[in-house]
């Protein structure tokens, strides 16, 4: 009888402590049950303070743009009244204004226009003439319009000794006048050639009339550089001879013709 028992309360015993694990496992999962019952409830509240934050910005936001709706308006409705009372003045002011105020405008605005456009777009052979009728040179010294420029043609007696490159004192104040022109546009090139008839020559200091010719129009280069002081780097200098003539070298009247320098006035092209 007391073995019975002693094994039944044995038996007993090993079973109890084979169970343990259940009341540490229902512990466990009550303990899971509250924290997902906490997390649960934690998360509602934030939920609700969120929809309020979220709705309150929104009420406030209306009933700011109402106010400020409500204060524009007399502001909208003044600044339109201004707009056409001043619509409405604006013609009377204009139908007023005296037209030769409109004119005065225009001419101030060209007359504002740079000068430097002005001269470089004057035409030297006006001034050339006047020139020319001031020294009363008509008969001997011509200037005439060809390719986009103009040509100065100056005759053998009224520049040179027959022979001879030395330049006459009666030709200078054409050759001042044009100096002057291209120092006041710098725009210009300058071609100066010579020319002379068939007559021939032979000198010492000129073997034909190659070199005559080209020491004629070398001549009129040195007074505007050396005496002038003109920039020579507008210039080009060319003898022609006899190889150019303007009349037939068949009377002294026409050999006379020939003989001339003629000074080519242009502006640069680019």
């Amino acid at each position: 009888m007391n073995d019975s028992y002693r094994k039944l309360v044995e038996h007993s015993s090993s079973e109890a402590e084979d169970n343990l694990w259940l009341i540490t496992m229902t512990d466990l999962m009550s303990l899971l049950l509250v924290c997902f019952l906490m997390f649960f409830v934690i998360t509602k509240r934030q939920e609700k303070s969120a929809e309020k934050v979220q709705q309150q910005p929104v009420v406030n936001h209306q009933s700011v743009e109402m106010e400020t709706a409500s204060k524009e308006a007399p502001v909208t409705s003044v600044t339109a009244a201004e707009m056409t009372a001043s619509e409405t003045s604006v013609p009377e002011s204009q139908s007023t204004e005296p037209a030769s105020k409109v004119i005065v405008t225009e001419s101030q605005i060209i007359d504002q226009a740079p000068t430097a456009d002005k001269t470089a777009a004057a035409d030297p052979a006006p001034e050339l003439d006047a020139v020319i009728r001031a020294q009363r040179l008509e008969n001997d010294v011509t200037v005439t319009t060809a390719d986009k420029g103009i040509v100065l043609t100056m005759r053998e007696n009224v520049t040179f000794v027959p022979a001879s490159a030395v330049i006459l004192k009666k030709s200078m104040p054409v050759l001042d006048k044009v100096s002057e022109l291209i120092k006041r546009h710098p725009s210009y090139v300058i071609e100066i050639d010579g020319h002379t008839d068939n007559s021939p020559i032979n000198s010492p200091l000129y073997p034909s009339n190659w070199e005559l010719s080209t020491a004629r129009a070398t001549s009129v280069l040195q007074y505007f550089i050396k005496v002038k002081g003109v920039d020579p780097s507008g210039f080009t200098v060319k003898g022609n001879g006899d190889s150019r003539p303007i009349a037939p070298n068949d009377t002294p009247q026409h050999r006379a013709l020939n003989r001339r320098v003629e000074i080519r006035i242009k502006e640069k092209t680019i």
